[in-house]
């Protein structure tokens, strides 16, 4: 599955549809075995020797289509291949942090008026994979100086500290 997305980030319904096989192929090995985390940790490493991270990193720019979501799935494999810190510095060095980002404040959002004070409603689909990039992100700064860094220059920590805020906001916390 690694080869069908390394030969490039087929944008057709088909190509996007046989994408998102392969992504949900991947999430299973990467999270294979469980509670045997040495093995997950090799197959971790296994998809990046592959080659995998570099079209993961392009599927997160990929626009998604009705029905096919790769930028979320991509997002969940990178978060797992990030467990390992030599994938998390590769995935900061393959340029993942600035797509993540993106993916974590608001592409594709909505905002609604839902009740007297205005809320911000995400679908849920958004809501999915605004969520899987920050978890992303929370793994890269957590497991890689390089990814603390580049989510820095990338000016990523305000775009964070306001999503914190803004859910704050929307839940009633503040």
């Amino acid at each position: 599955h690694v080869a069908l997305i390394r030969e490039g980030t087929d944008m057709t319904h088909d190509g996007a549809i046989r994408n998102r096989i392969s992504l949900r192929a991947l999430t299973a090995f990467a999270d294979a075995h469980g509670d045997d985390e040495i093995k997950q940790e090799e197959n971790r490493v296994a998809i990046a020797e592959w080659g995998g991270i570099s079209p993961l990193v392009s599927l997160l720019w990929s626009p998604d289509r009705p029905g096919v979501n790769n930028s979320l799935y991509a997002a969940r494999v990178l978060g797992m291949l990030a467990t390992v810190e030599e994938n998390a510095n590769a995935i900061a060095e393959e340029g993942g942090i600035s797509p993540l980002l993106q993916l974590a404040t608001f592409r594709n959002f909505r905002r609604h008026a839902i009740t007297r004070t205005t809320k911000m409603r995400v679908s849920s689909r958004h809501a999915h994979q605004i969520d899987e990039a920050i978890h992303t992100l929370a793994v890269l700064a957590e497991n890689s100086t390089v990814a603390r860094n580049s989510i820095v220059s990338n000016e990523g920590i305000p775009l964070l500290v306001d999503k914190i805020r803004n859910f704050v906001e929307v839940d009633g916390i503040a």
